[in-house]
């Protein structure tokens, strides 16, 4: 099982994910929260990857094609709290930008 729920720290979504983030209904959850957001508005997003113990390709992709919509509208996104695992596939997506951070507070204060 998957979930992934919005909640706001002032003016960025942190987007509190947790279980395993696999092809299917999962990558969707995803994909469907940040969706959500961009249409009311919220530009500035960080994702709480603390709680996902799992991540397949599909998950992957869903993580790119969720920056790439995210600064398609002149928004930033950032991810925090990742296990080694997870911050390797990551970085193997070669997203060339800063955006892995150890903790919410370091997400946070790195928006402009």
């Amino acid at each position: 099982m998957f979930t992934a729920k919005a909640r706001r720290v002032g003016m960025i979504t942190i987007i509190d994910c947790r279980g395993r983030l696999v092809m299917g209904e999962p990558a969707l959850e995803l994909s469907t929260v940040i969706h959500r957001e961009l249409r009311e508005g919220w530009k500035k997003f960080a994702i709480n990857m603390g709680g996902v113990d799992y991540i397949d390709g599909a998950g992957l992709q869903e993580i790119v094609n969720a920056f790439q919509t995210v600064e398609g509208r002149r928004g930033q996104l950032k991810i925090f709290d990742l296990n080694e695992e997870l911050k390797d596939s990551i970085q193997m997506t070669e997203l060339n930008k800063p955006i892995l951070f150890q903790t919410e507070e370091d997400a946070v204060a790195s928006f402009s």
